[in-house]
């Protein structure tokens, strides 16, 4: 499970730079992909974990350079 979240955190990190300031678009498919790869074949029960952090990632990000 953790490597399940450690690739998820990966890839909310990933879609992160895919928007501004960085704009790495061609990151977009890989960190959408990781995320999928992350959550694939768990039961809703234990999937909302690498999905939260997932969203956690990539929002946090978003927040801090949000406010500058």
């Amino acid at each position: 499970m953790l490597k399940r979240i450690g690739l998820a955190i990966a890839s909310g990190l990933a879609l992160s730079l895919a928007f501004e300031p960085v704009a790495l678009a061609y990151l977009m498919p890989f960190a959408v992909a990781g995320f999928a790869i992350s959550t694939r074949g768990l039961p809703v029960r234990r999937g909302w974990i690498p999905g939260l952090a997932f969203g956690v990632a990539f929002y946090f990000v978003h927040i801090y350079w949000m406010r500058e």
